[in-house]
């Protein structure tokens, strides 16, 4: 009786084996199926893609950079007409949009540097996001320039609520574009633009009705935590005196159109350089640390321009929607620091840097200025106005933050100012140590050299050094720029010394690579 048993029960067991092995089959077949219709069209929405020619509707809502975005661009009926693309040629070249889809089959997908994390830079991110949270939106505006806080209040933004009208998306937004936004500080200002952060306001929920416990009801209860979309946007700052001077046939109006325009085609050109490089769209905050906008626009029911001085300046209506930062690393200089902030800031300086080479880009202004720090501490690169692929070249005579250039480029900046100069990561490297000597040492570079009030004197020190090592004319040797570590106000550990020093070589093939150096000092897993 019992031996019956067994062959019963192995039965079922034997059936019951086979079911499973169908199942199993059955859904790797449903999988490898699904896997490849989700590859059939590079978009997001596969409703937008027209099945019969295999284009993108124009009426479908595009979420990603693509030759469609890149082309038409998500621009909606009331936008203004100087910025209707339909009618704007576009400068990117198929070849290097197909690149950003990712859609050309010979390259193969960068991947990001990864270092892994240790008790200490661990540590050090923490107490950097501790130090950002107690920065005050007073002491941001403190390190504003008077004249753009003044031109800054003569907008609306200010004051009232404002809705941004897309233009072009480069990545999946946050929240809801249909809202408006309300401006809660201001995070900084140069030259050529003011960044502001804004709230998004949110839909009021009804909250749910239910019961509330005895217990619940007697604690107090704590204010629910603020979780509205916050973005930083970025408004152009032009000189339209200055402009109509180089222009004068050319009406006010028309001559704002164009501005506008150029500050689309640099965004267009930018998303696609760096989606070209990295054979993916958007992400690159998480994936790269690069704090790039995920979409442009315009203000709706505003004009040309949103403020203007007496002096000219104005501030254009087109705006920049990036990832939301507390401040950036120029702000904490001056912030009392601890030796693990220090290698967190070390570490993260040199991976975004060796982040551009592996993409082989340059990005020409990595300043403390365009290093953001995130609500959690962590380290992102701004500031791609003048990225450059690799082996690319740029003017003399527009170098950016040109007082901590490469000596190469402020040698050709004063010496052949109409000229042009290749450009490659050995800039990037050259920026990322000095912006390492400033983080530990201030403005010791300089001092005793020239006057940091005038920065054209500053230039000619970078220059100078440029000719010296020229008139050396030996390339088999090292020629450190700076080794007077006694000067910093602070002691530096002789690892990062050797680390800057390196970085900071006027011989270009004998200066460190942050890819070196980060794997020399480092634990990089890949």
């Amino acid at each position: 009786m019992s031996s019956s048993r067994l062959v019963l029960v192995s039965k079922m067991v034997d059936s019951c084996a086979r079911l499973a092995c169908f199942c199993i089959g059955l859904f790797f077949c449903l999988a490898v199926w699904q896997h490849q219709a989700g590859h059939a069209y590079s978009a997001t929405h596969h409703h937008a893609v027209n099945s019969d020619n295999k284009s993108f509707n124009d009426s479908a809502p595009h979420w990603t950079l693509n030759n469609q975005v890149l082309r038409d661009g998500t621009v909606q009926r009331e936008s203004p007409s100087y910025l209707q693309q339909s009618s704007l040629p576009s400068n990117i070249s198929p070849a290097l949009e197909l690149a950003a889809l990712g859609q050309d089959p010979v390259r193969r997908r960068p991947q990001p540097v990864q270092v892994a994390r240790t008790g200490t830079t661990t540590t050090g991110r923490v107490q950097l996001g501790r130090q950002v949270a107690r920065v005050t939106p007073e002491e941001l505006a403190t390190m504003v320039e008077p004249s753009l806080k003044d031109l800054l209040n003569r907008s609306t933004l200010p004051q009232t609520p404002f809705v941004i009208e897309t233009l072009r998306v480069f990545a999946t937004p946050e929240g809801d574009t249909s809202l408006p936004y309300t401006m809660e500080r201001i995070l900084g200002a140069g030259a050529a633009s003011i960044v502001i952060e804004a709230v998004q306001e949110t839909v009021p929920q009804e909250p749910a009705r239910r019961r509330r416990s005895w217990f619940s009801r007697l604690r107090k209860s704590h204010a629910p935590a603020d979780t509205r979309p916050r973005v930083a946007l970025r408004f152009p700052v032009v000189d339209v005196r200055k402009k109509q001077q180089e222009l004068p046939e050319v009406p006010e109006a028309e001559l704002l159109s164009q501005l506008a325009e150029e500050q689309l085609r640099l965004e267009i050109h930018k998303a696609a350089l760096v989606s070209s490089a990295a054979g993916t769209e958007g992400n690159f905050d998480s994936e790269w640390g690069f704090a790039l906008p995920f979409r442009v626009g315009r203000l709706s029911n505003e004009g040309l321009v949103l403020a203007m001085d007496g002096s000219g300046k104005a501030i254009l209506n087109f705006v920049t929607v990036s990832p939301a930062m507390m401040c950036d690393l120029h702000t904490l200089r001056s912030s009392s620091r601890t030796p693990a902030m220090d290698e967190f800031v070390v570490m993260r300086v040199l991976q975004l840097a060796a982040n551009l080479e592996r993409l082989q880009l340059t990005h020409l202004d990595i300043t403390d200025e365009n290093v953001l720090v995130g609500r959690d501490g962590q380290l992102f690169l701004g500031g791609f106005q003048h990225v450059r692929a690799k082996d690319g070249g740029i003017s003399c005579g527009k170098i950016p933050s040109v007082t901590f250039t490469d000596p190469r480029l402020a040698h050709c900046a004063v010496n052949n100012p109409g000229s042009y100069a290749a450009v490659n990561p050995a800039v990037d490297a050259w920026m990322a140590g000095m912006m390492l000597l400033r983080w530990f040492c201030g403005d010791v570079f300089f001092n005793r050299r020239s006057s940091l009030a005038e920065p054209r004197q500053a230039v000619q020190v970078l220059a100078q050094l440029q000719a010296d090592f020229i008139a050396a004319n030996d390339y088999m040797v090292s020629f450190p720029a700076f080794t007077q570590w006694d000067r910093c106000r602070h002691h530096v550990n002789e690892r990062f010394q050797f680390i800057i020093q390196s970085l900071l070589d006027v011989n270009p093939y004998k200066r460190g690579a942050p890819s070196a150096q980060l794997t020399a000092y480092f634990p990089v897993t890949g």
